[in-house]
């Protein structure tokens, strides 16, 4: 038996787990978006910015995590990004120094942000706020 066989079992599985994961994520969602209200964009702006979400940070939130929703289901405040959407922490890191770039024009910071355990996107956007606001003397080359 050569040993392409191994390769191609291999490569075969892979792709039929991600298949299963993505159906069944997909499944998960469209239950969770039937037993919730759906928001639209404005209306999830607006509660974040009820929350203290600044009104910049909620639509770039908005912008940034519509890609982790599969039809029907749209964000919500109260979503967890770890154990409700299952995003990679790296994901996370990578938002929140787009974040930091585009936004703000602040360069990323020295050393890694760790962003709070399993936040809402409520929490994400706060936290992404303070950071802003406690390093905004970056932006003018203060420490």
């Amino acid at each position: 038996m050569s040993g392409w066989y191994f390769v191609i079992f291999g490569v075969v599985g892979a792709v039929l787990w991600i298949i299963f994961e993505i159906r069944k994520t997909r499944k998960w969602q469209r239950s969770l978006a039937e037993s919730r209200d759906t928001l639209t964009d404005e209306q999830f702006v607006d509660e974040l910015q009820k929350l203290g979400v600044s009104n910049g940070t909620a639509r770039f939130l908005l912008d940034e995590i519509n890609f982790y929703y599969y039809p029907p289901l749209r964000p919500d405040p109260t979503d967890r990004i770890y154990s409700t959407l299952s995003i990679d922490p790296f994901d996370i890191a990578d938002i929140i120094e787009k974040h930091w770039r585009e936004l703000h024009d602040l360069p990323a910071p020295a050393e890694n942000v760790v962003c709070p355990d399993d936040p809402s996107l409520a929490e994400l956007g706060l936290f992404m706020d303070a950071l802003v606001s406690t390093n905004s003397g970056l932006k003018n080359g203060h420490r």
